[in-house]
C-alpha cells in the first residue's frame, strides 16, 4: 500500500486528500488487475491451454493473481481488517 501511496505522492502532488484517497484506490484497482491478466496469460501459455476441455484438465488455477501480489493483498487484509 505505501508503494502505491507514494508513487501516488509523485504522480500528482498536489491532490487534496479526498482527491488522493481516490487516486491511490484508482492505481491499486489497476495493479490487481493488470497483474491477474497478466499471471492469467502467463498460466494459460504455460499449460498450453487452448480449449474448454483444456481448462478443465489444467492441474490448479490457471485465473489468479501473482504470488507476490497475492501476499501484498494478504497484508493489506489484515491492516485494514
Amino acid at each position: 500500500f505505501s508503494e502505491i501511496y507514494n508513487k501516488s505522492e509523485k504522480d500528482l502532488p498536489d491532490l487534496s486528500p479526498s482527491k488522493r484517497q481516490y487516486h491511490v484506490i484508482r492505481l491499486l484497482i489497476n495493479r490487481e488487475v493488470s497483474d491477474l491478466l497478466n499471471t492469467t496469460a502467463k498460466n494459460l501459455d504455460e499449460n498450453k491451454i487452448h480449449t474448454l476441455d483444456d481448462v478443465r484438465r489444467a492441474p490448479g488455477k490457471l485465473f489468479k493473481f501473482s504470488d507476490e501480489l497475492a501476499a501484498g493483498n494478504l497484508k493489506l487484509k489484515k491492516f485494514l481488517f
